[in-house]
């Protein structure tokens, strides 16, 4: 395809080193250099997507655009020259379109779904405006086109419409799955299929290609063409892939591709929940088998000894045998399987009876030490346990005391003669677990100890962590974790407490986790603030407030970026810190299009780009990039 190389409506300004004051949310002002500035009409797309956390993907129904990262240029520029005429007269039925939010139509407002490879740094583009679907491999550092295909089937659009019935039911469920409905269009339909239909293979050099007519191929990311081709896979899409590279053979995990929710009625059986392998040169297969668990839940897959692991979220492993694929193990075979999966399917990803977070199992030597529930309630939490189990037998070594009511089981660590765990609320890490006022009570959060012979319980920490507790930092003998707006350090071996600290200057708020910094620091994340704590002292050698609420944040090496927004106020800051000069580099007000783009760069506000070491912002005008030095 012939690129337009005459920019339409985008003018690069490379202002490498210039200094601009930026608003700051304080009194005062900070000065941080602009590395490029690019003009963008808003008005012109209906999508913005950073890829590869380095390459912004422009789009509409006709039109493309690549920004590469280091000097905001327009590696690929694919815009008809006279779109700003067609855009002004139907500009405002395409945008009302676009924001309509209980419509699988929504999505036919981009020209291309879109693949990142980060192994081969290729993003694959399929045109939706060709009937043949033509597949794109572009390098999105420089916008060079590796290759171009329509001999790989990959186009569901015959599913449309069965997938906008699926929202309009949702629709009438209920205001809020009413109001998710715009996410649930994006899951039901392509880009959750393509996720599902290619896997990155990076030891070859290549991907795995689950055309819809049928056919397993690996495909060269170099030049796109086949390797080889095999019929000899039922699945609809890849969930899980893992290149063994002493024996040369690919395990691979398959699932429904994403479209769970609209081929379930087909596949009654689950004849699509399969664990292959294959030869990686020939793409001949070994053996076959079905797998037990939610294939949505697939985590991973690894061969240990002469065994595969099929490791899902939720807090399950099955076992089978590496030669002849037969399956000897699964921590959930019991009568409780079922009901877990029903009512975790039920739930989402943080149900009541599993979540994304739940302990994954621990092996050690012949045994493995696994989250199981232990029975269902009318009303409340349901219990758990901890489940110890000899994996060459299967059978069942010992059953912790029953944990009533228990929201979440996390952090199982095999150490020494104990076995500990985290008592944590079903919500995720990342984010506030408060215990709230819970029909029926909880079980009260905190560590707990049991022996590991025996599975008798040992000791529990609970008392400071009643409403809140955070993730746990484990270090050889201690461990670091945070309730309410404390910090604590505890003995592993007992529980006891070695020191605490209340973070009072600067004043975090409740905190919501703890990073890891180094061999020496841990990086304390409030509602009001953060903190670089000493982890023998507990004292903050470093730290801020922010204005507003914690609403999102990112962090790296040496950068922590947080952006917040004042109750009652739609106004958003992002506060960017240095933490080896240990200093606020700046503090500015995001604003964004008045117009809905759709995509992570509207949404976010800001982005960390990794390739060039720039922050990118998108603002009313177009992109623009600073440099942190």
């Amino acid at each position: 395809m012939e690129s337009i190389k005459r920019p339409i409506f985008i003018t690069a300004l490379s202002i490498a080193g210039l200094l601009l004051a930026v608003g700051c949310a304080s009194t005062k002002k900070a000065t941080i250099a602009t590395a490029w500035n690019q003009s963008v009409d808003w008005q012109l797309f209906t999508s913005a997507e950073l890829v590869g956390d380095a390459y912004a993907v422009l789009q509409n129904e006709e039109d493309l655009l690549i920004l590469e990262d280091r000097k905001g240029a327009a590696v690929v520029n694919e815009v008809r020259k006279n779109s700003g005429g067609v855009f002004a007269a139907f500009g405002k039925a395409i945008k009302e379109s676009v924001q309509n939010p209980l419509s699988a139509k929504n999505d036919v407002s981009i020209r291309y779904w879109h693949k990142f490879l980060p192994g081969s740094e290729v993003l694959l583009l399929f045109d939706r405006s060709k009937d043949e679907g033509t597949i794109r491999a572009i390098q999105p550092a420089d916008g060079t086109e590796k290759w171009t295909s329509t001999q790989l089937p990959w186009n569901l659009e015959k599913f449309r419409d069965e997938a906008n019935f699926a929202v309009e039911l949702l629709a009438q469920s209920s205001l809020q799955t009413a109001m998710g409905a715009d996410v649930l269009t994006n899951v039901m339909l392509q880009t959750r299929a393509i996720d599902g239909m290619i896997a990155e293979v990076p030891g070859k050099n290549a991907f795995l290609f689950r055309t819809v007519d049928g056919n397993f191929q690996m495909i060269d990311t170099d030049t796109g063409k086949k390797h080889w081709e095999t019929e000899d896979m039922s699945s609809t899409g890849i969930a899980a892939v893992t290149y063994l590279e002493g024996t040369n053979q690919l395990l691979v995990a398959g699932d429904m591709a994403g479209l769970k929710d609209i081929i379930k009625s087909a596949d009654a059986q689950e004849t699509m929940k399969q664990l292959y392998l294959f030869d990686a040169d020939t793409g001949k297969l070994q053996w076959a088998t079905k797998y037990l668990g939610r294939e949505e839940q697939v985590r991973s897959i690894k061969k240990v000894d002469n065994l595969v692991h099929i490791s899902f979220y939720g807090g399950s492993v099955e076992l089978f045998n590496s030669d002849k694929g037969t399956r000897n193990f699964g921590t959930r075979d019991s009568n409780m399987m079922g009901t877990t999966r029903t009512a975790s399917a039920m739930g989402g990803e943080y149900g009541i009876m599993e979540t994304r977070d739940t302990a994954e199992p621990q092996f050690e030597g012949d045994f493995v030490y696994a989250v199981n529930p232990a029975g269902t309630r009318v009303v409340g939490m349901p219990d758990k346990k901890i489940t110890k189990f000899n994996y060459r037998t299967g059978e069942v070594v010992w059953e912790s005391p029953v944990l009533e009511k228990t929201p979440d089981i996390r952090d199982l660590l095999v150490r020494d003669d104990v076995v500990l765990a985290r008592i944590s609320m079903n919500t995720p890490d990342e984010g506030l677990g408060v215990k709230g006022n819970i029909v029926g009570g909880t079980k009260e959060l905190g560590m707990y100890a049991f022996d590991k012979d025996t599975g008798k319980e040992l000791w529990s920490y609970t008392e400071p962590f009643s409403k809140h507790i955070s993730n746990v930092i484990y270090g050889d003998r201690e461990g670091w974790a945070a309730g309410k707006n404390s910090v604590f350090k505890f003995d592993l071996n007992s529980g006891e407490v070695m020191a605490e600290s209340t973070l009072e200057d600067p004043d975090v708020g409740t905190i919501y986790m703890l990073h890891e910094k180094g061999t020496n620091e841990i990086l304390v994340r409030g509602q009001n603030g953060f903190a670089m704590i000493g982890k023998d002292s507990l004292k903050a050698e470093y730290g801020a407030e922010y204005a507003g609420r914690l609403q999102t944040y990112r962090l790296d090496d040496r950068y922590y970026y947080a952006m917040t927004e004042k109750l009652l106020s739609e106004k958003q800051t992002l506060y960017v810190y240095d933490l080896k000069a240990n200093r606020k580099v700046t503090a500015f007000t995001l604003e964004r299009p008045e117009q809905r783009i759709r995509g992570n760069i509207y949404n976010m506000g800001y982005a960390p780009l990794r390739r060039s070491q720039l922050l990118m912002t998108i603002t009313p005008t177009g992109l623009k990039s600073y440099r942190m030095e």
